[in-house]
């Protein structure tokens, strides 16, 4: 696969225009930034954050992520795509008709990194740069709308989650990109220019009829999923206002525009608590639960997918008892348990007698499931790539907040049928929907439906400890098959697996952790790195970083492992006293203590 080289770059962006000298300081060298203020950095500020803001608050993205790409694409609005194309994301391609040809490193599986002249948006302003990759970030790309859905406001809890939420979409193929962005934002203070985020609950009263939309962002990059009407009541968990004022407040079916509430009390009228009701007013159900109400074909009868929002009002045509459970008709095929709302007006409401007065369904304790059928076994998550099935703590009632994955598999313990359909338990108070789970070694979307190419007759055994090597607080995916079948299983930073050997797919080599257990041999390195080098000599010279223009190379702890998060930038210059090689032929530099680089990008001086 082609991919545009994007490394972690913070301190080759931020130490751009900082002599670098001979000697060494690297224990330093995350101190050695220029001042916050400096003319060059501010003059970019002052015109970026403006448009940043703008951006933000239209596609529901963190302005200071946003800042963070482009001030490391660009470094800080000086790169030629910058000054002659307004293009501070490196964003490939034309806008309006209109491209930008230079020169750009690639690199290819294989053959290593190689210079060709490529297209690029030339675009009119910064404005129309930070407003296309708003758009990018928002709608993501073609047949994968939601790829870069964890980067979103609503979804992120801070810029961190962003930033990885980004790499997790494949906006590039380093593994350090989000510690890059996060180094930048946290030294620049860029958060500062975040929108804000309230996760008080309210009660709001809606003002004007409008629409309830999918997420906090300009309603043409988010679609509709309800309305609200004048006067209605509703609660509102979470809100988030961004820098130019505008507010979007979260209820049960999605977001609404902070223009359309007033009010603000914190907590439910206590007269108005799931279960109560009065005969006095209209007749009215209010969803006062905890959670998002489902509504049922009858009483007793056939759970749909609907659900009504917390805090939404719903007019009452009719209510009757079944097995004791109170339950309202909200018209038609649609009823509701009385005690998950606050219902006034019942004194008007008239008892409907239904053909579901005599249905039964299973017991909702799932310690005394009467239909319990024992079946120890493994179910896979069948659902919509990228999205996750609720955890119920009975079947089919009080959703316990929390999702499995599609794609990812558990051990079941048994099932019971509720109306026809099967809810299987996962241990405990743990039920999922029946109707989202297949067998554990089925390929649901999403999954490749061969293995690999892999075979047999190319697996090298090698049985010996690897540790990942990727980013601390992170991890790596396993894998059913080399490639294909994501488990949803990952092995943290800096953890040791027994490993039985490998096999090579298209030229990258994939680790046997037992079983259908594979991991990519591109973060894993081996336990005792020094046991791999065959040789050290000492030296004295000095040696500068060749690598690409506006980029820098890592700096390691271990010839080959340990990565320390700091990058010399191309063109900067070092004394070298040691010079390693290792068993697979590979040379590397040392700069000083546990401070060694690739020897492929250091040029030593004559």
């Amino acid at each position: 696969m082609k991919t545009k080289k994007i490394t972690g770059v913070a301190t080759a962006a931020l130490l751009a225009s900082v002599a670098v000298p001979v000697t060494n300081n690297l224990a330093n060298i995350e101190t050695s930034y220029t001042v916050k203020a400096a003319t060059k950095e501010q003059a970019f500020l002052n015109t970026a954050v403006p448009n940043a803001e703008v951006a933000s608050a239209r596609y529901g993205t963190y302005t200071s992520v946003m800042l963070a790409q482009a001030i490391l694409e660009s470094g800080w609005g000086v790169s030629s795509l910058a000054t002659q194309a307004n293009n501070l994301f490196g964003m490939k391609g034309s806008y309006n008709g209109q491209s930008y040809y230079a020169d750009t490193a690639e690199w290819v599986a294989g053959t290593g990194y190689y210079n060709i002249n490529a297209g690029f948006r030339k675009y009119p302003s910064w404005e129309a740069s930070f407003e296309d990759n708003g758009y990018l970030l928002r709608t993501g790309t073609y047949g994968y709308s939601n790829r870069y859905r964890m980067a979103w406001v609503e979804n992120a809890a801070n810029y961190q989650v962003a930033t990885q939420g980004l790499k997790d979409g494949g906006y590039a193929t380093d593994p350090n990109y989000p510690r890059s962005l996060n180094n930048v934002i946290q030294y620049y203070g860029l958060n500062q220019y975040d929108p804000s985020i309230d996760n008080t609950t309210r009660v709001m009263k809606v003002t004007s009829n409008g629409t309830v939309y999918s997420g906090p962002a300009s309603p043409n990059v988010v679609s509709a999923t309800g309305s609200v009407t004048a006067g209605q009541v509703i609660t509102v968990d979470k809100t988030i206002t961004y820098k130019n004022g505008m507010s979007y407040m979260h209820t049960g079916n999605g977001w609404i525009s902070g223009s359309l509430l007033a009010g603000g009390s914190s907590q439910s009228p206590v007269n108005e608590k799931p279960g109560t009701s009065s005969n006095s007013g209209s007749p009215i159900a209010k969803i006062t639960y905890s959670s998002p109400v489902y509504v049922w074909e009858g009483p007793n009868k056939n759970i749909t997918s609907r659900t009504l929002s917390v805090g939404s009002s719903w007019k009452i045509f009719g209510k009757t008892t079944v097995n004791g459970e109170t339950w309202y008709n909200l018209g038609g095929n649609q009823w509701i348990l009385a005690k998950y709302v606050y219902a006034t007006g019942l004194s008007s409401v008239p008892t409907v007698n239904t053909s579901a007065s005599t249905t039964t369904t299973a017991k909702t304790n799932s310690n005394t499931q009467s239909n319990f059928v024992s079946e120890r076994t493994v179910k896979k998550v069948n659902y919509v790539p990228g999205y996750g099935i609720m955890l119920w703590k009975n079947p089919g009632s009080e959703m316990l907040g929390r999702y499995l994955s599609h794609g990812s598999r558990w051990q079941v313990y048994g099932y019971v049928t509720v109306n026809g359909n099967k809810w299987y338990n996962l241990g405990g108070n743990q039920w999922v929907d029946g109707r989202y789970l297949v067998d554990g070694n089925a390929t649901v979307a999403g999954e490749s439906k061969k293995a690999t190419t892999a075979t047999p007759s190319n697996f090298v055994s090698e049985r010996t400890v690897k540790k990942v090597n990727y980013v601390p607080g992170y991890g790596i995916m396993l894998w059913k098959n080399p490639g294909s079948g994501m488990l949803g299983r990952y092995l943290a930073h800096g953890s040791r697996w027994q490993v039985y050997g490998y096999v090579t797919v298209n030229g990258n080599k994939w680790y046997n952790l037992g079983g259908n257990q594979w991991a990519d041999g591109r973060y894993l390195v081996d336990d005792a790195t020094k046991n791999n080098i065959t040789s050290v000599e000492n030296m004295s010279a000095v040696g500068q970083v060749n690598y690409v223009p506006g980029y820098g190379i890592m700096v390691w702890k271990n010839p080959g492992s340990g990565m320390l998060g700091r990058y010399l930038p191309h063109g900067s210059r070092w004394r070298v006293f040691k010079k390693a090689t290792l068993a697979n032929g590979t040379t590397w530099y040392n700069l000083g203590g546990d401070q060694w680089v690739d020897g492929q990008y250091l040029k030593l001086e004559n």
